[in-house]
């Protein structure tokens, strides 16, 4: 109120403690009020946000570096509202013992969940595999710190004790991703700016609440920005990396449906693709077809020539196969010098045109490497099926025998049935 007040105002803690005092109109007050209110409003929805972001993410993939991850951003969001006093004020009002050691508690555990994290995250079991080797060593040594600096039941010690490892934190996470980087994992290139955002603030708020550094509004607050903006780099860099894991489980499925030499399907490949074409044409009563090859002489190209020439051979015959089918037709590499060729809407003379044209032309190319020039000829077998309960292994088998019989009759044929 207007006039002279007199204030008196005696403060006594064992704990680090802050008390900001600001003499304020009320006005001021309102205003002030309503800003704290819409800040730690943003402050804690980007935290819960995140925090279920995480955890739904590490439960649906069962990845230990997910979990790991919600569980440092858990322990940073309990110590942060010990931390500002929120959670005195509204959750543990009754128990001084729950906020004077919860603080701590909850900072070890940020300490020491944001070092595991730091190995998974990492990956340095490939990395830096000689330090990953030593991380359970790492691990005892953390918690044999925390009991001892509790036993002395000294929180301003604890306190400072802790500060020192949410500092060293910051330095090992830093550390590790520079070496990580330097030895060619580049998502460590997202922790460094992460690690600069939240482990610094948090050292920067520390020192405050100690009185090591004048106390200032932002820098008393920096510690929930800068933590915002590392749990928004590293939630980013944990989508990305799980969009890379899921590419790379695409590439490998492709891969392990594609032969290596031809890049055409292998038997597995095939099979997957045909068969649903397959069901279609049966239910849809279409005539299908299928064309088998196989390379005559093939074994004399390799003991004549070498197993390079013999590896052309086959790549050009792929080539050949690609350009001269159909449009919806399916190709594979069945097996050593054999092909396959599935012909979905084809009955038996148009089996029989499309194994011709492709026979013609693997007769006139001319395969070189280095100084070697061949010629070399291909025998066929085409059947087509013949009613809608014939299966496709029993379509495979009669091309089979008939790409026999092309061989036995002189080879550089096809024998359809």
């Amino acid at each position: 109120a207007p006039g002279n007040t007199l204030l008196l105002i005696r403060m006594a803690s064992q704990d680090p403690f802050i008390a900001p005092i600001y003499l304020l109109d009320q006005n001021a007050y309102d205003e002030e009020r309503v800003y704290l209110a819409y800040f730690y409003g943003f402050i804690y929805g980007a935290f819960l946000i995140l925090l279920f972001y995480t955890l739904i993410i590490s439960i649906s993939l069962k990845d230990k570096g997910y979990f790991l991850y919600f569980l440092y951003l858990f322990s940073f969001t309990v110590f942060n509202y010990s931390y500002t006093g929120h959670g005195f004020k509204y959750l543990w009002s009754n128990s001084q013992f729950s906020q004077q050691w919860l603080m701590y508690v909850s900072m070890f555990t940020y300490v020491f969940f944001g070092v595991m994290f730091t190995f998974e995250f990492l990956k340095l079991k490939t990395y830096i595999p000689k330090l990953y080797e030593c991380r359970r060593k790492i691990y005892a040594t953390l918690i044999f710190l925390i009991i001892s600096g509790t036993l002395i039941f000294d929180r301003i010690f604890t306190g400072i004790f802790n500060l020192l490892l949410v500092s060293s934190l910051s330095f090992f996470m830093l550390a590790m991703g520079v070496l990580a980087l330097k030895n060619g994992y580049k998502m460590a290139r997202f922790i460094l700016p992460a690690i600069l955002m939240g482990a610094g603030g948090a050292t920067i708020a520390g020192l405050t609440t100690l009185g090591a550094i004048p106390y200032s509004k932002t820098l008393f607050h920096i510690v929930e920005i800068g933590m915002v903006l590392e749990m928004s780099i590293l939630a980013f860099a944990l989508s990305f990396n799980l969009k890379e894991s899921e590419d790379a489980r695409i590439l490998a499925e492709i891969h392990s449906q594609q032969d290596h030499l031809t890049k055409l399907y292998n038997r597995r490949g095939f099979i997957n693709r045909v068969e649903p074409l397959w069901n279609s044409g049966v239910k849809n009563n279409k005539s299908m077809s299928i064309i088998l090859l196989d390379i005559d002489w093939f074994k004399s190209v390799n003991d004549n020539y070498g197993h390079a020439v013999g590896d052309k051979v086959l790549e050009e015959i792929a080539k050949i196969l690609k350009v001269s089918i159909r449009d919806g037709d399916i190709i594979s590499r069945w097996g050593g010098e054999e092909f396959i060729i599935f012909l979905p809407d084809a009955n038996l003379i148009a089996a029989q045109q499309v194994a011709e044209k492709v026979r013609e032309l693997i007769e006139k190319a001319v395969i070189s490497l280095e100084s070697v020039s061949i010629n070399i000829t291909a025998s066929f077998g085409a059947a087509s099926s013949t009613d809608d309960n014939t299966p496709i292994e029993e379509l495979i088998n009669s091309a089979d025998t008939l790409l026999y019989q092309a061989k036995e009759n002189g080879r550089n044929c096809v024998h359809v049935g």
